[in-house]
């Protein structure tokens, strides 16, 4: 099974915080269930309410005018699902991108330092 990263993010209901996988739909069933191939049901509270919006397919891309920088884009609709790049540096550090709504193509780029090169990147596809 493909390893997930995880993150937390804030939800509007007072000082609720869940756990969504960052790369599809896979997370902890309290978290998020997948209820068809792009939409998300996050449970807060014990309730259910359905994700505005759908993440769909996210390419990673190294950033062409800029050898330092790396992310990506995720197609889709937010509001509520979102995505974000990142880039990790040869100094280990890792650098992030802008939030954008899925569906933006606009690429969501994180850039290294200079005196530092670009090592790998990505793009991380989520809902909030």
């Amino acid at each position: 099974m493909e390893s997930v990263k995880k993150m937390q993010a804030r939800v509007g209901v007072a000082a609720a915080t869940i756990s969504v996988a960052l790369a599809g739909l896979t997370g902890p069933a309290s978290a998020v269930g997948a209820t068809s191939d792009r939409t998300a049901a996050v449970v807060v509270g014990g309730s259910a309410t359905m994700a505005a919006g759908e993440l769909g397919m996210c390419y990673k891309l190294p950033n062409p005018a800029n050898s330092r920088s790396g992310g990506g884009f995720c197609d889709g609709t937010g509001p509520d699902a979102r995505y974000y790049g990142r880039v990790t540096c040869s100094n280990g550090m890792n650098y992030y991108g802008p939030e954008r709504w899925a569906g933006d193509t606009r690429n969501s780029y994180g850039t290294c330092p200079s005196g530092t090169s670009r090592a790998s990147w990505g793009v991380y596809g989520y809902y909030v």
